[in-house]
């Protein structure tokens, strides 16, 4: 089976569907369903329902579409997407791209490389949380069509909140202001890019 691509399409039930080490095509459909990309670079989408994701190794897009879903990059450079609904995700090892989609998500980027965490207006209320070590590893959150000026930044706690685009809309850096690795970040708007101490300045 070696070396053999892996196209798998689910159904309305809840399904388990496993890659191999080549570029596998995973589509859970319909259901509560689990995949697992193994290695190589694939692309997963969970569809309709609460589903449970999983990269491996390789460099991996991950969709969970519609459903509270949870979706893991583990090694590798990934693209997550939450969609519609409350989801978790975990970008793992690498230099990963979050991106929660509509409803209330948290994110994990991982310690080891930078991450970009995308948010879009109508994201909901989102969570981030990510522990560098290293200035190199400063992670972007990326507020698209959103202008610098338009943004609040305000403490809740030890959190960052910042809310970009009124309404509803936030997002909220766990532990901000506990310890100094959870300030590598930067903020990059439509108009300019900004650095947390730009950012924070004035905030106790």
């Amino acid at each position: 089976m070696a070396g053999m691509k892996v196209e798998g399409v689910g159904t309305d039930g809840n399904e388990s569907l496993y890659g191999w080490d080549t570029a596998d095509v995973l589509d859970g459909g319909k259901g509560n369903d689990y995949l697992s990309g193994y290695n190589g670079d694939d692309l997963l989408k969970g569809g309709e329902g609460n589903d449970s994701l999983y990269g491996g190794e390789g460099v991996d897009t991950l969709e969970g579409n519609a459903g509270n879903d949870y979706l893991s990059g583990e090694k590798g450079a990934d693209i997550l997407k939450g969609g519609e609904g409350n989801d978790e995700l975990h970008g793992g090892e690498g230099s990963d791209i979050l991106n929660g989609g509509a409803g209330d998500d948290r994110l994990y980027g991982g310690s080891s490389e930078a991450d970009t965490y995308v948010f879009e207006k109508g994201h909901g209320k989102d969570v981030v949380s990510d522990y560098g070590s290293l200035l190199e590893h400063t992670d972007t959150l990326l507020f698209e069509n959103a202008v610098f000026s338009d943004a609040v930044f305000s403490r809740l706690g030890n959190d960052l909140v910042v809310k970009a685009y009124g309404g509803d809309d936030q997002v909220s850096l766990q532990n901000y202001f506990s310890s100094k690795n959870y300030q590598y970040a930067q903020f990059t708007f439509a108009d300019k890019t900004v650095s947390a101490e730009e950012a924070v300045n004035g905030i106790l």
